[in-house]
């Protein structure tokens, strides 16, 4: 039974690197597959530059905040992202800065200091 189950692994093993990397079809509508229209390839190329966008732009942020000499007086603290954005100038693509929710939402929780003695 267990050389079955060993003999089953491997054999899906060897069709799925068959599949991912030899370019094997899996049947034979993927044989006659043809490429997309152009329109649906930009769609996918912009998704994918928004993807990388969003992956580099929070340096800027990271970097706004290295640049602070007060830094260490927000450590410890609750911070709302869109008030320090406000505070440090960054703005969204679009040049919008993103709005501050603490109006609906109230001031986050303050917790008190801990003594360890």
């Amino acid at each position: 039974m267990l050389a079955l189950a060993a003999a089953l692994a491997a054999a899906c093993f060897v069709k799925v690197y068959g599949v991912t990397f030899l370019g094997r079809p899996r049947g034979t509508e993927a044989e006659t597959a043809n490429e997309v229209d152009r329109f649906s390839l930009a769609a996918m190329f912009i998704l994918a530059a928004l993807c990388l966008l969003a992956g580099i732009l929070p340096g800027l942020v990271i970097d706004a905040l290295a640049r602070d000499p007060h830094l260490m007086d927000r450590s410890g603290r609750i911070w709302i992202g869109a008030e320090l954005a406000q505070q440090y100038g960054i703005h969204d693509a679009d040049g919008r800065q993103p709005p501050s929710h603490r109006p609906m939402l109230g001031d986050p929780t303050v917790f008190s200091a801990a003594v360890i003695a």
